[in-house]
């Protein structure tokens, strides 16, 4: 399991930081994972999953 950084996701991405949260809180990338006290990330598949439906659309 990989788990990549909030800072990670927008630039593969290309979502801005608010429109990120938005959808993490949909649920859409899965539970958060603390990294750190200030950090957090997210499962790489999730992310990987949720980019193969958004490029299939």
């Amino acid at each position: 399991m990989e788990i990549i950084r909030v800072k990670t996701i927008l630039a593969r991405t290309g979502l801005s930081r608010s429109a990120f949260y938005r959808l993490a809180a949909a649920g859409v990338f899965g539970k958060k994972v603390r990294l750190g006290p200030n950090t957090i990330g997210y499962e790489s598949s999730a992310v990987v999953l949720w980019l193969s439906q958004l490029h299939r659309e």
